[in-house]
């Protein structure tokens, strides 16, 4: 026999452990792209929890704003009726 000759075949046991540490190795990446996958839909639900809060100050604002114009409205109406003449009220 030369001493370049083909090695010798795998045992069964060496193959086994080939195979697991592949399976194991797979398993992980599974894993890790589930994780990742739970990270990104975390991430953006946190992201749509701010767009939520972000509209929900800008509607109480709008509603402050339209309660503030709606008492002023109020006010110079009843100023503009207190100060028209009296005259429209029946003489007795």
């Amino acid at each position: 026999m030369s001493e370049f000759s083909s090695p010798a075949p795998e045992s069964r046991s060496t193959k086994k452990w080939l195979v697991a540490g592949w399976l194991v190795a797979a398993a992980m990446a599974v894993l890790a792209g589930l994780v990742l996958q739970q990270a990104v839909v975390a991430r953006h639900e946190a992201a749509l929890e701010r767009l939520q809060a972000d509209l929900a100050r800008v509607q109480a604002e709008q509603a402050r704003q339209q309660l503030e114009a709606e008492r002023i409205i109020a006010a110079r109406e009843i100023a503009t009726l207190r100060a028209q003449p009296q005259s429209s009220q029946p003489q007795q």
